[in-house]
């Protein structure tokens, strides 16, 4: 019974799965077509936003063409992944040891004015997820998952969709840390918007898996809810401080400009009064 069951368990997944890729490769098809042509207005959600780094592009965009191509049958093309999860792991390292190894402006120069050393270098809130996902993704040119292996990829899975999403809420909470992790500029939104989708189709290729060898639903299914809110409550538990320490620092330059002015003030009085008195 099982499975007859089995083909309809892993029909919806797989769907989820390719219309998400299809999706995340439109999405990066607009903003590689702006760096291509130096177009601003494409490599960002608005004038005003952050722009998509070019080497985010590429990584999503290689991640995207190989979950398609495992969907469609081709499982060997998984190990094509090992690239942009190289990518995102000699970026995060460039953060982490403070070195550069000349890989962001590699294939596209960063054209937006910026007065930044490493402005066309892509935050670790997009790296990151990348070289995550990169690395579970290989494990799919194996015919057949472990129930560990399963349990690997919607950890992770879980993990990339919670960076992506604390991100965006970072946005809209106004919480710095959340979208700049302590970076010299902000990540893009359109880059969270795309680790978010990739995450949302790593869960649905794990759920796939999983419907492979047990009609039911997965045992980890309570996974993407703990890994999301421990994540959110973290990052956004640090941004919440981090804006706690901004706001008492500019509470602190208020008052100091204010005690400026009254001393000023006190000093022109006392000024004022001895000019009087060497008149009298």
């Amino acid at each position: 019974m099982s499975e007859k069951l089995n083909p309809l368990a892993i029909d919806w997944p797989k769907r989820v799965c390719l219309v998400l890729a299809t999706v995340l490769i439109v999405l990066m098809l607009v903003p590689l077509f702006g760096w291509v042509s130096s177009n601003k207005q494409l490599i960002a959600l608005s004038a005003t936003s952050e722009p998509i780094r070019p080497n985010s592009v590429i990584a999503i965009f290689m991640l995207a063409a190989v979950l398609i191509a495992i969907e469609l049958g081709f499982r060997r093309m998984a190990w094509l992944a090992l690239l942009p999860a190289m990518i995102g792991a000699m970026t995060f390292l460039q953060d982490v040891t403070g070195r550069n190894f000349a890989i962001d402006e590699a294939i596209f120069s960063y054209f937006p004015v910026t007065a930044s050393l490493d402005a066309g270098r892509m935050s670790p809130a997009i790296s990151l997820p990348i070289f995550l996902a990169g690395c579970v993704i290989v494990i799919l040119a194996l015919n057949r998952l472990s129930q560990r292996q399963t349990l690997l990829l919607a950890l992770v899975a879980s993990a990339v969709v919670s960076i992506g999403a604390a991100t965006l809420l970072g946005y809209v909470l106004e919480l710095n840390l959340a979208f700049r992790w302590g970076y010299t500029h902000d990540t893009s939104p359109l880059g969270a918007v795309a680790v978010s989708l990739l995450g949302v189709c790593l869960l649905a290729r794990a759920w796939q898996e999983n419907s492979i060898a047990d009609a039911g639903a997965p045992i980890w299914l309570p996974l993407p809810v703990v890994v999301g809110s421990a994540t959110l409550t973290i990052i956004l538990y640090l941004g919440l401080q981090d804006q706690e320490l901004v706001r008492l620092r500019e509470a602190t330059s208020r008052n100091a400009v204010n005690l400026a002015r009254e001393f000023e003030n006190r000093m022109q009085t006392q000024a004022n009064e001895l000019g009087y008195l060497a008149r009298d």
